[in-house]
């Protein structure tokens, strides 16, 4: 099994951070259902996303956030048609600056 070792958050005054163990050992399962499926996808990535929120330091929740959704940015690219130029009716703007 791989272990992978990232700082946690100080304690904010007296409040501890407790360190915290992320376990991904079995895998997914097949469900018979799309919403048993939606169901068991949410309700894991809500549990992943609480323990990294109340774990790790601010600024590297950030930084992953920024870097996932950088990542799954190009999965969202959709090559558009240039927009077609203004008609140009003549009219002198040059005040409207």
């Amino acid at each position: 099994m791989k272990t992978i070792t990232v700082h946690k958050a100080g304690a904010i005054g007296d409040q501890y951070i407790e360190s915290t163990t992320i376990q991904m050992a079995t895998p997914f399962p097949e469900f018979k259902t799309p919403d048993e499926n939606d169901n068991a996808l949410n309700a894991d990535a809500v549990t992943l996303e609480q323990a990294l929120i109340n774990t790790l330091p601010g600024g590297v929740y950030d930084r992953l956030f920024a870097l996932m959704a950088e990542r799954k940015a190009s999965h969202l690219r959709v090559k558009h048609a240039p927009e077609p130029e203004p008609e140009s009716d003549n009219t002198d703007n040059s005040n409207f600056r």
